[in-house]
């Protein structure tokens, strides 16, 4: 689903332009992973679901079990929660909001908030692309190519 955040200019006060790039961006691990339901229900005490006919608690792993099989062949792509914190904490940017820990149980990420940075990784590249560029034309200027 899009999300939209509140991006007006004219309510924007102390606007600066020190957002990380590159260098944040290649201390993280992309990384592909299935889910571990059980692990999941351990670390949140989720997983306990009323049975309406009886109103005894059953585990999720009794009412669905199917869906939580299926639910852990799915491959996921994203990033490990605790290595983004440990690399937004190397960062003098650490205001970053990447990595959600007010719940101490498990953390979460909002990916969403990677985008200036990304923005910025990309503007550092093609900066850096052109210098080359310019470079190797001077280069060949030299050498008369």
């Amino acid at each position: 689903t899009d999300w939209t955040n509140v991006s007006d200019g004219r309510i924007k006060i102390n606007v600066q332009e020190n957002v990380p790039g590159l260098t944040f961006i290649n201390q993280l691990r992309p990384v592909t992973y299935n889910l571990d339901i059980d692990a999941a229900e351990k670390i949140t005490g989720a997983g306990k679901i009323k049975n309406e006919n009886t109103d005894k608690e059953k585990s999720g792993k009794e009412i669905s079990q199917a869906a939580r099989e299926k639910k852990e062949t799915v491959v996921y792509s994203g990033f490990i929660a605790q290595e983004v914190r440990d690399a937004v904490s190397t960062e003098a940017n650490s205001y970053l909001g990447l990595v959600d820990d007010r719940d101490e149980d498990q953390l979460m990420l909002s990916p969403g908030k990677l985008i200036p940075v990304l923005v910025n990784a990309i503007k550092q590249l093609d900066s850096a692309l052109k210098a080359t560029q310019a470079e190797l034309s001077n280069l060949k200027q030299q050498l008369g190519a």
